[in-house]
């Protein structure tokens, strides 16, 4: 059975662990959202876990409808990226993304590894 990971999985928990690390950190770039995304699949299929990161064109305008409660497009770093409402909150997000994620799916996001893909922003 595949595991799919969407844009929507990626920019929150993205996001999730940019606030955990630094409160004011409220925006991330495509790049960096795509190094992440790939970090987590690596991470999933190294544990047999046969997984897909969906982020296309069609997907991202998509998410941006259906999460425009919570996202916005920004410039991040001279490059597109997410920024998250100002009135959105860490518990907002874990609420909404991560409460449904299998344990494997969620320690993937939170794992060191994937978390170095967005640490060149903080700081």
């Amino acid at each position: 059975m595949y595991i799919y990971i969407g844009i929507e999985d990626v920019a929150a928990n993205a996001l999730i662990e940019l606030l955990s690390i630094s409160n004011n950190k409220r925006e991330v770039s495509f790049r960096r959202l795509n190094a992440y995304g790939n970090s987590v699949i690596k991470m999933l299929n190294k544990k047999d876990e046969q997984a897909l990161l969906i982020m296309s064109n069609e997907k991202t305008r998509e998410f941006f409808h259906d999460y425009s409660d919570y996202f916005v497009v920004a410039k991040v770093e001279e490059l597109e990226g997410i920024k998250l409402k100002d009135d959105v909150t860490l518990e907002n997000l874990w609420m909404r993304f991560r409460t449904y994620l299998s344990a494997d799916v969620l320690k993937a996001f939170m794992n060191e590894e994937s978390i170095k893909t967005l640490e060149v922003q903080v700081g």
